[in-house]
């Protein structure tokens, strides 16, 4: 796949990211409740309380979903900047004060802290983003050695 390529299917992922965290801050505060509300009784006190003997709120569910939805974004983010934790903490940072601006309008209200929780989100991702990178690019160079003590076996074959 070329580079333009990539960066295009990257592009489109973060805007999905994006998409997604926003519609469900422009979600009504009772609709809001109600699905996840869903998600705590089912999923939380349903199957991961019964594992870990924990009863989970309605409050912790809610910043479990802020952290997992920018650890996304933040990883996605990651991929577009190549690694760039500045340029992955500014965007991830105007995308969750963006997300508690949308919800002022949304009728359920913004929270500085839900921004420091996003934040946290962004920085998991980035910092999972950024081990990727690492990893891939000592491949990279493990594989140019490769090809580079191959040619010289080569060369001195043909010689």
């Amino acid at each position: 796949m070329t580079f333009i390529k990539k960066k295009l299917w990257i592009i489109i992922i973060v805007a999905a990211v994006l998409l997604f965290i926003w519609i469900h801050s422009a979600i009504p505060t009772a609709y809001s409740a109600e699905e996840s509300g869903w998600f705590t009784d089912f999923l939380f006190n349903g199957f991961l309380g019964k594992i870990f003997g924990v009863e989970f709120t309605d409050h912790i569910v809610r910043k479990i979903a802020h952290i997992t939805e920018f650890t996304a974004l933040g990883l996605a983010l990651s991929a577009l900047f190549d690694g760039s934790v500045l340029k992955t903490a500014s965007a991830g940072i105007l995308a969750a004060l963006i997300d508690e601006t949308v919800q002022i309008f949304s009728g359920r209200g913004s929270l500085v802290s839900d921004v420091w929780v996003d934040a946290i989100g962004i920085a998991i991702g980035s910092a999972i983003g950024l081990l990727i990178f690492h990893i891939r690019k000592k491949r990279l160079k493990k594989r140019q050695k490769m090809r580079e003590a191959e040619e010289k076996g080569k060369g001195r074959e043909t010689g």
